[in-house]
């Protein structure tokens, strides 16, 4: 049988050609084709391997058959040269599977051949991907966003368990891919009253197997702090932790604790603090999208169902790139809600919100006020207000983008940008809706 028939129809086992020929003069024998190398023993972390091949007569014309499977390749895999001797690079993928792998590389002329056998190791990681931190902790009031170095061995999935309070932000759609850095960002949604955790896992698609960040936030004293109230000079702006750990603090007739504010990011994308300058050094956040929201964290004890809440914040926007539509919610009962859904507004695209911020040519700011009361007993000692972007409208009613670098400000120095009291064990009289 001609030799050329013969390597066309090569035997495949797992997924791997195999040089197979009873019927064609062993190489070593004759002498036609001489490597330097025929073993090639390979680590899990795979590498690269010079081959100095021989090839005597017949034109000194050879080729070759290399694995189908892409871990493996070699350069060149064909050639012809006066003088028969040719430099060949193997190259190796890591190995991320649970099981050694081997496979053949077959050199022939038309006459003869010779093999190359390439056996590599499993695994020896641990885990399907390199971490910069396997821990983070996070103390009760910090809210600046940690960030991670994820180095996958193979293509890997990232997942979370019992983390909604967690923001991750600069995780890649469909996935990461072998062989590339990627950085993540988390952070905490904001003081809690008591401690949490949460695990991050990234799971390897080739070898299942995992790999583990445990994120630990420290609870927060939950002693009264009502009533709250924010309020900077243009000194004070810069110190209030905004920029340091995330959170800026009231500073204002704040009771016996402290409560904070902090933004929040749901969509995937690092949320930009800084001390915007536009009006008298105010703290900024930028990068605002459809459901990322101001938080307000107000230490309270516990508070009876019943208990009236008034809640008035002072908000404007640097530029008209910024998100528009605002809805405020209260967290009650284990959820989020809206305390009168009858005190909304509609915008053209059906939207329902409470306020709006617009930027003007000359300095404006939109004060909202909204009372809330409590219809379940508040045990957890914190009382949560949110102030969430809806709708996809910026401050020209076109389309957010989600990149936008549109700034939000809470303005300093004049104005409390944000007051909290609440009124535990006053009974509330009737209630009559009244528009101004």
């Amino acid at each position: 049988m001609k030799c050329n028939i013969l390597f066309a129809m090569m035997l495949i086992s797992g997924g791997l050609y195999a040089c197979s020929s009873d019927d064609i003069r062993d190489a070593n024998t004759i002498g036609e084709i001489t490597a330097d190398i025929t073993d090639i023993s390979v680590p899990s972390d795979g590498g690269t391997y010079i081959i100095n091949l021989g090839v005597k007569g017949k034109g000194n014309t050879w080729k070759s058959i290399v694995p189908s499977d892409p871990w493996m390749t070699m350069t060149p895999t064909g050639g012809y040269h006066k003088s028969g001797h040719y430099r060949l690079s193997v190259e190796v993928s890591p190995n991320s599977g649970k099981d050694n792998r081997q496979g053949e590389i077959c050199i022939y002329t038309t006459s003869s051949h010779l093999k190359i056998n390439v056996q590599q190791s499993a695994t020896t990681r641990d885990g399907c991907c390199g971490l910069s931190d396997k821990e983070v902790f996070f103390s009760a009031t910090e809210c600046r966003y940690h960030d991670i170095t994820v180095s996958p061995y193979e293509d890997i999935d990232m997942t979370t368990s019992d983390a909604e309070w967690l923001q991750i932000a600069g995780v890649p759609e469909g996935g990461m891919t072998a062989s590339k850095e990627f950085t993540i960002s988390i952070t905490p949604d904001g003081p809690y009253p008591t401690g949490r955790s949460a695990l991050i896992s990234f799971v390897g698609k080739e070898s299942g197997q995992t790999s583990i960040i445990e994120v630990k936030h420290a609870g927060h004293d939950c002693q009264p702090a009502f009533p709250s109230r924010w309020y900077y000079t243009n000194s004070e702006a810069a110190s209030c932790g905004w920029l340091i750990s995330g959170a800026a603090e009231a500073n204002y007739d704040t009771g016996s604790q402290r409560s904070f504010v902090s933004a929040v990011g749901v969509n995937n994308l690092k949320l930009n603090r800084s001390i915007s300058t536009a009006y008298k050094n105010s703290i900024a956040v930028s990068g605002l999208y459809t459901g990322d929201y101001l938080l307000f964290s107000i230490p309270s004890g516990k508070l009876e169902a019943g208990t009236s809440v008034d809640f008035m914040l002072t908000i404007s926007s640097a530029n008209n790139s910024a998100p528009k539509y605002w809805i405020c919610e209260i967290y009650d009962g284990g959820q989020w809600r809206c305390p009168d859904q009858s005190t909304l507004s509609t915008n053209d695209d059906g939207v329902k919100y409470s306020f709006y911020t617009k930027h003007f040519s000359s300095y404006q700011h939109t004060s909202f006020t909204q009372s809330f009361t409590l219809d379940n007993t508040l045990i957890d000692g914190m009382v949560r207000v949110r102030c969430r972007v809806v709708g996809e409208r910026n401050g020209l009613d076109a389309k957010l983008s989600p990149t936008n670098s549109g700034e939000i400000y809470l303005p300093s120095h004049e104005f409390h940008f944000c007051t909290a009291t609440a009124y535990p064990g006053i009974a509330q009289g009737n209630r009559i809706k009244i528009w101004l």
